[in-house]
């Protein structure tokens, strides 16, 4: 089963959705942020940055476990699934099977837009 949703935008409405994506792009490049941080003489926060680490420091709270995949996952790359349990067991994590180990992959993914 899936679900979608599409959303046309036209006019005005496109205009200003592309001047909040363009804007989103040039806050995400720290190059071009920091020239226009020195041009406007204002710091700009990096909106990806900010949500990214909103998001993780929430879920450090409520499934630290999770948190510690992340750090497994970017500090060895990919793995296949059981290859993380195994790995994630190896690193000292009370993970007791797959299922468990699904759920939490399951709160990683949530913070995906």
């Amino acid at each position: 089963m899936t679900f979608s949703a599409s959303i046309s935008i036209s006019g005005f409405g496109y205009r200003v959705a592309d001047l909040i994506d363009y804007t989103e792009r040039v806050l995400s490049d720290e190059k071009k942020r920091k020239i226009l941080e020195q041009q406007i003489g204002v710091s700009f926060p990096n909106p990806c940055k900010d949500y990214v680490k909103l998001c993780v420091d929430a879920l450090k709270d409520k499934d630290p476990t999770a948190v510690r995949l992340l750090k497994i996952l970017d500090e060895k790359g990919g793995f296949t699934f059981d290859r993380l349990l195994e790995e994630s067991k190896e690193q000292g994590l009370e993970i007791a099977d797959k299922n468990q180990l699904f759920e939490h992959l399951s709160k990683l993914a949530r913070l995906l837009p």
